[in-house]
């Protein structure tokens, strides 16, 4: 279960938020303190916004604010760490599969923000990412994640970045399931915005996987696609109109930026 923690590092800073300690020790949250300059284990990802890697049979994803001026907005800010696990708690309620969240903190330093920490689990060898997929899958992970974005957009959640490199397949016993992680960008959204939000996120999906199966980029397959992830849509969510003429747009849109 996830608890309220403070805690003192050797550094003088302080690191607060949430942690499980039956999965995360106290020291283990202490180590954590800079740990995105020299990461330990295994390096996933080292960016200027983001550094992840896998320590210990955990995964951890650092986001330092490097610059004064990034720590003074941050104050304001609620801390990616904690967006991250208020999301994966709404999305398992969902019955959506996503990464257990260990801990989620944020290490500062008289009163600024140094960097947000999540802590999760390791997903097992049975996993598939989607963008990995050989093609005979292609077609039942275009529905399944279709499924998937009509399951979250119901509750009135958008992903963020509902790209093929962040679902994932896997079987639980006899049933197949798919599951998503990198919820940085995942969050409820006014109404005022959904239908451009939603539209965002499905068009970043079918353009991911245009590009992930190498299907052309003809105006006519982009309908075709557009048309096809409609139709299993409305099946999952109703409650949310597509207009077709704006999800194409966006799909072409990002087809070029990603290309650019």
């Amino acid at each position: 279960m996830l608890k309220d923690i403070k805690l003192r590092t050797l550094k003088n800073t302080l690191i607060r938020g949430k942690c499980d300690l039956s999965h995360f020790s106290e020291s283990q949250i202490i180590n954590l303190s800079g740990s995105w300059m020299d990461p330990p284990g295994k390096l996933c990802k080292k960016g200027s916004s983001t550094v992840a890697y896998i320590c210990g049979g955990v995964f951890v994803k650092c986001s330092p604010a490097r610059k004064s001026t990034k720590a003074l907005r941050r104050i304001f800010q609620t801390p990616r760490s904690k967006r991250s696990m208020i999301m994966a708690e709404k999305l398992n309620q969902l019955g959506i599969a996503t990464p257990q969240v260990f801990c989620a903190v944020r290490e500062t330093k008289y009163l600024l923000p140094v960097c947000d920490y999540l802590a999760t689990s390791v997903l097992d060898e049975n996993v598939t990412f989607c963008d990995k997929l050989p093609s005979r899958e292609w077609e039942n992970a275009f529905q399944r994640i279709t499924s998937l974005l009509g399951n979250i957009h119901s509750a009135d959640i958008v992903h963020g970045d509902a790209s093929m490199r962040n679902f994932y397949l896997f079987r639980n016993g006899s049933e197949n399931l798919t599951g998503t992680i990198d919820l940085d960008g995942c969050r409820r959204v006014p109404f005022f915005l959904r239908k451009k939000l939603f539209s965002k996120d499905n068009a970043r999906f079918i353009s991911s996987f245009i590009i992930c199966s190498g299907e052309q980029e003809t105006p006519e397959n982009i309908r075709n696609l557009c048309s096809r992830f409609i139709g299993l849509y409305r099946n999952i969510n109703s409650k949310h109109k597509i207009d077709p003429v704006r999800l194409e747009k966006d799909t072409l849109r990002f087809l070029q930026s990603t290309r650019r």
